[in-house]
């Protein structure tokens, strides 16, 4: 029974109480913990160091927050995406056990409201002050006049080295027709997060949200028809979300940051671009995200609207513009913290 047992604890199985005390030995093993542990964080101010932390295995990731989409007013060219977050890593962090340690998630910034007015800068999320600081991406330009010239998106957040930028906003080209652009993805683990290309088209449909990661891409650009543009594949080159048809809204990025696809747009309704998905590129249910897809043009009312960036830290889609009515930005994600360490 012995020899039993101990071959269990070099394996690092975990026992429950009722299986560590056996008959035949005294040691309990029900409140200790083997293997990885892992620690996702999205709110809060304060980490409290585990007693059982070990300085010399631990790593920290942070996404920091996405910048919310413009806002479009009536009769203009469509807004900028905004921009998504960057993601740092940190690894073998000395703490004190059971000390308290500063932190910050950051804030999505939120869409820019109807009536021509920029999107709102995410925030940056921190560790423990200055070790970890995962900047936040920038909002977006708001509409523009119909003889505005382009205007460039947000740009996405930087940092030392052991960092991946988050993917800027699609800036708004010069011919347009009111649709909009999209949002950035985040940069995550796989590498730095998409865009979306600026392309003069003057198409009614919107460009699709930039993906994430290795083996993702940006979104589509503005197209020449009334569709919307698919987004951009997140990490493993799939998870975009398809572009609206006509009148209709764009499909969300699914798990793995693809970004959202642009809206359709055409006379007498128009859609709404797609939300950015979320992605497990760092752990199972925390990764970056995509970025929202714009909303259309030459519609009426709210139904242009720019997608929300995906968890983590997705920047928002920029609104398209309407003949009658504005629209409002994408917000862009929250960000987030994850801590991994064996004890």
């Amino acid at each position: 029974m012995k020899k039993s047992l101990r071959w269990l604890i070099i394996a690092g199985l975990a026992l429950t109480p009722a299986q560590a005390n056996m008959p035949g030995t005294a040691l309990s093993l029900g409140s200790v913990n083997f293997g990885l542990q892992t620690i996702i964080i999205t709110s809060g101010t304060t980490f409290v160091v585990p007693a059982d932390w070990n300085n010399s295995n631990n790593s920290i990731d942070g996404i920091g927050g996405g910048g919310g989409g413009g806002g479009s007013a009536t009769t203009q060219q469509g807004s900028c995406g905004g921009a998504a977050g960057e993601w740092r890593k940190v690894t073998n962090v000395t703490l004190t056990k059971g000390a308290s340690i500063s932190i910050a998630i950051g804030g999505g910034g939120a869409g820019g409201s109807g009536g021509a007015n920029a999107g709102a800068n995410g925030t940056a999320t921190t560790f423990n002050t200055s070790t970890l600081i995962a900047n936040a991406g920038a909002g977006g330009c708001p509409s523009g006049t119909g003889t505005a010239t382009a205007a460039a998106g947000g740009t996405g957040g930087t940092g030392a080295a052991g960092n991946a930028d988050g993917g800027a906003g699609g800036g708004r080209p010069s011919l347009t027709a009111g649709a909009a652009m999209g949002g950035g993805g985040a940069g995550g683990p796989g590498g730095v997060g998409f865009t979306v290309g600026q392309s003069s088209g003057a198409g009614q449909g919107a460009a699709g949200g930039g993906g994430t990661g290795s083996g993702g891409s940006g979104g589509g650009n503005v197209p020449s028809t009334a569709a919307g543009a698919n987004g951009g594949n997140g990490g493993g080159g799939t998870g975009a979300g398809a572009g609206g048809a006509a009148n209709t809204n764009g499909s969300p990025g699914t798990n793995g940051g693809g970004g959202g696809g642009g809206g359709g747009g055409a006379a007498g309704t128009q859609g709404g671009g797609g939300a950015g998905g979320a992605s497990n590129d760092i752990v199972t249910s925390a990764g970056p995200g995509g970025g929202g897809g714009g909303g259309a043009a030459a519609g009426v009312n709210n139904s242009g609207a720019g997608g929300n960036g995906g968890l983590y830290g997705g920047g928002g889609g920029g609104a398209g513009s309407s003949t009658t009515g504005s629209n409002n930005g994408g917000n862009g994600a929250q960000g987030v913290l994850v801590i991994r360490y064996t004890p």
